[in-house]
């Protein structure tokens, strides 16, 4: 999947393998607090 996929089908998030446990963190918490845009590869 891409992240442009991820985007339209409604995902919030998007993280590439492998990930380290801090980015991982950040992106949960960002979705978690609403945040826009947190997509990342």
């Amino acid at each position: 999947m891409s992240e442009e996929k991820a985007i339209e089908a409604g995902i919030k998030a998007f993280v590439m393998k492998p990930v380290a446990k801090g980015e991982l963190a950040e992106a949960v918490r960002q979705v978690l607090d609403g945040a826009k845009d947190v997509a990342k590869n």
